[in-house]
Protein backbone atom coordinates (compact mmCIF):
# COMPACT_ATOMS: atom_id res chain seq x y z
CA UNK A 1 0.00 0.00 0.00
CA UNK A 2 3.00 2.11 0.64
CA UNK A 3 4.42 1.89 -2.33
CA UNK A 4 1.12 2.86 -4.93
CA UNK A 5 0.83 5.76 -2.20
CA UNK A 6 4.93 6.83 -3.08
CA UNK A 7 3.66 5.50 -6.93
CA UNK A 8 0.36 7.78 -7.37
CA UNK A 9 2.61 10.97 -5.26
CA UNK A 10 5.38 10.77 -7.73
CA UNK A 11 2.77 10.55 -10.87
CA UNK A 12 0.88 13.24 -9.18
CA UNK A 13 3.85 15.50 -8.51
CA UNK A 14 5.22 15.18 -12.27
CA UNK A 15 1.63 16.14 -13.68
CA UNK A 16 2.13 19.11 -11.26
CA UNK A 17 5.37 20.05 -12.18
CA UNK A 18 4.27 19.96 -16.17
CA UNK A 19 1.51 22.90 -15.34
CA UNK A 20 4.72 25.36 -14.71
CA UNK A 21 5.97 25.00 -18.20
CA UNK A 22 5.30 27.25 -21.03
CA UNK A 23 2.06 26.78 -22.57
CA UNK A 24 2.92 28.82 -25.49
CA UNK A 25 6.35 27.58 -28.15
CA UNK A 26 7.73 29.44 -30.51
CA UNK A 27 10.54 27.52 -33.01
CA UNK A 28 12.19 29.81 -35.59
CA UNK A 29 15.15 28.95 -37.88
CA UNK A 30 16.63 31.60 -40.56
CA UNK A 31 18.98 31.04 -43.89
CA UNK A 32 20.62 33.42 -46.35
CA UNK A 33 19.85 31.63 -49.82
CA UNK A 34 21.85 33.51 -52.71
CA UNK A 35 19.01 34.27 -55.29
CA UNK A 36 16.22 36.96 -55.63
CA UNK A 37 13.18 37.08 -53.65
CA UNK A 38 11.35 36.91 -56.11
CA UNK A 39 12.43 33.40 -57.04
CA UNK A 40 12.12 32.07 -53.30
CA UNK A 41 8.66 33.77 -52.95
CA UNK A 42 7.57 31.51 -55.87
CA UNK A 43 8.66 28.28 -53.77
CA UNK A 44 6.67 29.31 -50.82
CA UNK A 45 3.60 31.24 -51.97
CA UNK A 46 2.61 28.26 -54.02
CA UNK A 47 1.81 25.30 -51.90
CA UNK A 48 1.93 22.96 -54.63
CA UNK A 49 5.82 23.61 -54.71
CA UNK A 50 5.64 22.78 -50.82
CA UNK A 51 6.65 19.28 -51.90
CA UNK A 52 9.47 20.29 -53.65
CA UNK A 53 11.18 21.54 -50.93
CA UNK A 54 9.16 20.58 -47.59
CA UNK A 55 11.30 18.33 -44.89
CA UNK A 56 8.44 15.43 -44.33
CA UNK A 57 7.60 14.67 -48.22
CA UNK A 58 11.29 12.62 -48.27
CA UNK A 59 10.00 10.51 -45.16
CA UNK A 60 7.07 8.87 -46.77
CA UNK A 61 7.67 7.92 -50.29
CA UNK A 62 3.74 6.44 -49.96
CA UNK A 63 2.75 9.74 -48.39
CA UNK A 64 -0.93 10.66 -49.51
CA UNK A 65 -0.76 14.49 -50.65
CA UNK A 66 -4.26 16.32 -51.53
CA UNK A 67 -3.76 20.08 -52.52
CA UNK A 68 -6.85 22.53 -52.96
CA UNK A 69 -6.87 25.97 -53.99
CA UNK A 70 -4.07 28.56 -55.11
CA UNK A 71 -3.15 31.50 -53.47
CA UNK A 72 -4.85 32.60 -49.87
CA UNK A 73 -7.52 29.91 -48.97
CA UNK A 74 -5.47 27.25 -50.54
CA UNK A 75 -4.91 23.62 -48.93
CA UNK A 76 -2.20 21.07 -48.53
CA UNK A 77 -3.51 17.90 -46.51
CA UNK A 78 -1.41 14.97 -46.11
CA UNK A 79 -1.43 11.62 -44.54
CA UNK A 80 1.63 9.25 -43.85
CA UNK A 81 3.82 6.90 -42.15
CA UNK A 82 4.23 7.41 -38.99
CA UNK A 83 7.16 9.79 -39.54
CA UNK A 84 4.68 12.00 -40.99
CA UNK A 85 1.50 11.65 -39.46
CA UNK A 86 -1.32 13.78 -40.51
CA UNK A 87 -2.33 16.94 -40.79
CA UNK A 88 -3.36 19.99 -43.16
CA UNK A 89 -1.61 23.26 -43.76
CA UNK A 90 -3.37 26.03 -44.92
CA UNK A 91 -2.15 29.72 -46.49
CA UNK A 92 -4.19 32.24 -44.23
CA UNK A 93 -2.38 35.57 -45.49
CA UNK A 94 -0.30 36.56 -48.43
CA UNK A 95 2.11 39.84 -48.53
CA UNK A 96 3.80 39.51 -51.96
CA UNK A 97 7.08 39.05 -52.02
CA UNK A 98 7.33 39.47 -47.68
CA UNK A 99 5.20 36.75 -45.87
CA UNK A 100 3.21 33.59 -45.96
CA UNK A 101 0.81 32.98 -42.90
CA UNK A 102 -0.42 29.18 -42.44
CA UNK A 103 -2.77 27.62 -40.19
CA UNK A 104 -1.02 24.17 -39.21
CA UNK A 105 -3.71 21.22 -38.17
CA UNK A 106 -1.40 18.33 -37.13
CA UNK A 107 -3.49 14.68 -36.43
CA UNK A 108 -6.38 15.00 -34.24
CA UNK A 109 -4.92 18.14 -32.35
CA UNK A 110 -7.92 20.64 -32.34
CA UNK A 111 -5.79 23.31 -31.59
CA UNK A 112 -3.77 24.75 -34.95
CA UNK A 113 -0.33 26.37 -35.01
CA UNK A 114 0.39 29.23 -36.83
CA UNK A 115 3.53 29.19 -39.01
CA UNK A 116 4.67 31.77 -41.11
CA UNK A 117 8.02 32.14 -43.61
CA UNK A 118 9.54 35.87 -43.32
CA UNK A 119 11.19 36.97 -46.85
CA UNK A 120 13.86 39.93 -46.48
CA UNK A 121 15.89 41.27 -49.67
CA UNK A 122 19.38 41.47 -48.48
CA UNK A 123 20.87 42.80 -51.87
CA UNK A 124 21.01 39.66 -54.23
CA UNK A 125 20.44 37.59 -51.79
CA UNK A 126 17.25 36.44 -50.01
CA UNK A 127 17.31 35.97 -45.75
CA UNK A 128 14.40 33.78 -45.07
CA UNK A 129 12.69 32.72 -41.88
CA UNK A 130 10.42 29.60 -40.92
CA UNK A 131 8.41 30.32 -37.63
CA UNK A 132 6.23 27.88 -35.36
CA UNK A 133 3.87 29.56 -33.05
CA UNK A 134 1.74 27.59 -30.70
CA UNK A 135 -0.51 27.10 -27.68
CA UNK A 136 0.01 23.25 -25.86
CA UNK A 137 -3.03 24.12 -23.65
CA UNK A 138 -3.69 22.80 -20.28
CA UNK A 139 -2.78 19.49 -20.57
CA UNK A 140 0.75 19.08 -18.54
CA UNK A 141 1.62 16.23 -21.42
CA UNK A 142 1.14 18.65 -24.02
CA UNK A 143 3.24 21.34 -22.29
CA UNK A 144 5.73 18.68 -21.52
CA UNK A 145 6.04 17.87 -25.51
CA UNK A 146 6.29 21.53 -26.02
CA UNK A 147 10.14 21.37 -24.01
CA UNK A 148 10.59 19.19 -27.27
CA UNK A 149 9.42 21.21 -30.02
CA UNK A 150 12.45 23.32 -30.99
CA UNK A 151 14.44 20.35 -31.03
CA UNK A 152 12.62 18.40 -33.15
CA UNK A 153 10.55 20.53 -35.48
CA UNK A 154 13.57 23.25 -35.69
CA UNK A 155 15.61 20.41 -36.75
CA UNK A 156 13.18 19.95 -40.02
CA UNK A 157 12.89 23.48 -40.65
CA UNK A 158 16.25 23.43 -41.07
CA UNK A 159 16.32 20.55 -43.19
CA UNK A 160 13.17 22.36 -45.48
CA UNK A 161 15.34 25.74 -45.22
CA UNK A 162 17.92 23.51 -46.92
CA UNK A 163 16.11 21.69 -49.45
CA UNK A 164 14.44 24.95 -50.54
CA UNK A 165 18.27 26.46 -51.19
CA UNK A 166 19.28 23.67 -53.13
CA UNK A 167 15.60 24.22 -55.18
CA UNK A 168 16.32 27.90 -55.58
CA UNK A 169 19.65 27.96 -56.38
CA UNK A 170 20.01 24.99 -58.41
CA UNK A 171 17.05 25.67 -60.97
Amino acid sequence: MIILAIIFGALVFIGLIGFLFPRKVHVERTLILDTSIEKVWTQVSELENFGLWNPWAKKDPNIEIEITGTGKGSKYKWKGNRSVGEGSLEITNLEQNRKVDMELLFGRNPNPATTSIILQSEGIKTKITWTMDTDMGNNPAGRYMGLFMDKFVGKDYEIGLENLRNVCENN
